[in-house]
């Protein structure tokens, strides 16, 4: 498909056109053709997914040609984009020791778009191509670690080369370290 969201039609001329007394009908228009399309035996026509040529000739005695037609198939452009989210803070928007792993890490869950085709499609975590699991299939989502204050990136590639919109969400910050006081007692003279 081209930039412009349409396909090349290529409509071959028979052996016996005549260029000189034939007419081409494209689309119920007459189409008139270049040297180049002459002699190459072939008119392209861009047409939109799912939208229908049709080519038709007619020879100086006026007798018409069966038409012919064919349909673009439908495009398959777009990719639904995975979703991350991230484990909570609680209400005060920053990481504690009890909201942090043992390795001072928090879950990031990717959850996977209702059309993902694990058989097709490449998941990408971080810039880097992930292998699902079987659970990860099933469940439809993967959980990755990811520090405090660090992003976690995710996409889907179809087997279409379409890529989605990057997946992205970063981690709030984190204080686990308790604060010590210093309390200076007073001499008393």
């Amino acid at each position: 498909m081209g930039e412009d969201g349409t396909v090349t039609a290529t409509i071959s001329l028979p052996d016996d056109f005549d260029a000189a007394n034939d007419t081409l009908t494209i689309n119920g228009e007459e189409y008139s053709l270049s040297a180049d399309e002459i002699a190459a035996g072939s008119v392209t026509v861009e047409v939109a997914p799912e939208g229908t040529v049709t080519a038709q000739i007619t020879d100086a005695a006026g007798n018409t040609s069966t038409q012919a037609s064919e349909t673009a198939a439908a495009a398959d452009t777009e990719v639904k984009a995975p979703t991350i989210t991230l484990e909570s803070t609680g209400d005060d928007d920053i990481y504690n020791n009890a909201e942090v792993g043992e390795d001072g890490t928090v879950t990031a869950t990717i959850s996977l778009p209702d059309d993902f085709d694990a058989a097709n499609d490449t998941l990408t975590i971080n810039g880097e191509e992930y292998s699902l699991s079987a659970d990860e299939i099933a469940a439809g989502s993967v959980t990755v670690e990811v520090a405090p204050e660090g992003t976690v990136t995710a996409q889907i590639t179809d087997a279409a080369g379409n890529t989605s919109t990057q997946a992205s969400e970063t981690a709030a910050a984190a204080d686990t370290e308790v604060k010590s006081t210093d309390h200076h007692a007073r001499k008393h003279r």
